[in-house]
C-alpha cells in the first residue's frame, strides 16, 4: 500500500490557487553510535545533519541520538576527536521516522613502551623524562639525549 501526502485544499479544484503550500512534516531520526565489535556505545559523538549546515544532534550517555528532521534528502555525519567511523556518513530520504541507523567508531591505537621491574617490586633502573630512554639510578644524566635527571 502506497502512501501519499495530501493537502487541502484539493489544488485540482483551481485552475490558478492563491495559496502557497510548505510541508512542515518532521519525523524522528535515530540511531547509535558504538566501537566496532564491541558492545560499547559512545557518548558526545556529535551528529552533523547535513554537513553541520542545517544543526547537529549529540550522543547521550548510552550512545543513542535522536533529533526530528524535515521530509526531505539528509546526511548524517559523525563527528569525535580524531575518530573515524563507519559508515563515514549516510545518505537517507527521510519520509517517515528511522530508527536503525548505527555508525561504528573504527578507530585503533598501537601502544608502545616499556615495563620495567626487579626484586621485590624494586625498578632497576628508570625512564629519562625527555626521551624515554632507560636510565641507571645512579646516572645524572640520559645517555641518549642528554637530559639531566
Amino acid at each position: 500500500m502506497e502512501e501519499h501526502l495530501q493537502f487541502s485544499p484539493n489544488l485540482s479544484d483551481y485552475q490558478k490557487s492563491p495559496f502557497d503550500f510548505e510541508d512542515q512534516t518532521i519525523f524522528a531520526i535515530k540511531g547509535w553510535v558504538k566501537y566496532r565489535n564491541l558492545d560499547y556505545f559512545i557518548e558526545n559523538v556529535d551528529i552533523l545533519i547535513d554537513e553541520g549546515s542545517v544543526t547537529k544532534t549529540t550522543t547521550d550517555d548510552e550512545g543513542h541520538f535522536l533529533k526530528t528532521l524535515q521530509i526531505g534528502e539528509h546526511t548524517l555525519t559523525p563527528s569525535y576527536y580524531d575518530h573515524t567511523f563507519m559508515p563515514k556518513d549516510t545518505a537517507i530520504f527521510v519520509t517517515s521516522a528511522d530508527s536503525n541507523i548505527i555508525f561504528e567508531d573504527t578507530t585503533t591505537y598501537v601502544l608502545s613502551g616499556k615495563v620495567g621491574g626487579g626484586q621485590g617490586g624494586t625498578p632497576h633502573g628508570r625512564f629519562c623524562t625527555n626521551c624515554g630512554g632507560h636510565v641507571q639510578p645512579n646516572w645524572k644524566a640520559c645517555p641518549n639525549c642528554g637530559n639531566m635527571l
